[in-house]
């Protein structure tokens, strides 16, 4: 299989990171093509070869975006360029990648058993933990602790994302596709970024059908119940582009279902 894994986020930290990266990424699917494209704002003084350096032979292209675009998305601009990018790329040298990866390198996969009695279950379900701005040092983490993906190929029509809810590291934040799926998203993305919301309430089946994840602030703090989709703000890129998953009839799968696994965010105060 052909692999490409596009990266947006902060690389000041890409060298201490990379070792995580390359265990749940990577070793797994060694046996596989992988191409790496990245999207970074501003150069902070890091030497584009660093970047080869860091990721080696795997990495394909970088791209450097100087302006956020938005700042209530401030890595949308870096998604819609990231995949365009990546498109290009298919389309020039006449490829197509069989899995497409939309990852933030910044959050590292682990195990829920490294939260300890920190984590929150419901039915013995782990759906996150006592605070949300809770996290473990990803400096510290033992390589024991990390959850890697392995890939299999995907059916055209399946998406899988970490978590299908509004708020958390969302489909917008991440996911694993086909290209078919992964152009419908960039289609998406691209009439996002020129025309804004374009889906009107009330418009969409799924309405008021229940999302099927919680995150761990809602339940402990606020004893939320489970959120319909109308819940979410209509204008709300996580909103319009779930709407425009499910009138693309796709198969959404979700990580944290399937495999122990939980986010870990390796922090820094420069994007």
């Amino acid at each position: 299989m052909r692999i490409a894994i596009c990266l947006y986020g902060s690389f000041d930290n890409m060298g201490e990171i990379y070792p995580y990266f390359y265990k749940t990424f990577i070793k797994p699917n060694i046996n596989h093509i992988i191409e790496i494209y990245i999207a970074k704002s501003y150069h902070h003084g890091i030497n584009i070869n660093y970047y080869y350096t860091v990721f080696g032979h795997y990495l394909k292209n970088v791209i450097y975006i100087e302006n956020r675009i938005d700042e209530s998305n401030p890595y949308f601009y870096h998604k819609a360029r990231l995949l365009n990018h990546k498109k290009g790329i298919e389309n020039a040298h006449n490829i197509k990648y069989d899995i497409i990866i939309l990852h933030n390198i910044d959050n590292v996969f682990v195990k829920w058993d490294i939260y300890g009695d920190r984590t929150i279950t419901i039915d013995n379900l782990p759906i996150g933990y006592t605070n949300f701005v809770d996290t473990i040092n990803t400096r510290s983490i033992d390589h024991d602790y990390l959850s890697p993906i392995k890939l299999n190929k995907l059916d055209k029509n399946t998406l899988i994302c970490y978590e299908d809810y509004y708020c958390g590291y969302t489909i917008n934040d991440f996911f694993i596709c086909s290209s078919k799926i992964c152009d419908y998203i960039l289609e998406f993305y691209n009439n996002f970024s020129k025309y804004g919301p374009v889906i009107s309430l009330g418009l969409d089946e799924n309405d008021n059908k229940k999302i099927n994840s919680i995150h761990s602030y809602d339940a402990h703090y606020n004893n939320l119940n489970w959120w319909l989709y109308c819940d979410i703000p209509i204008q709300s890129i996580e909103r319009q582009l779930r709407f425009n998953l499910a009138r693309g009839d796709i198969n959404i799968k979700q990580l944290r279902f399937s495999q122990n696994l939980a986010i870990s965010q390796f922090r820094s105060d420069i994007y």
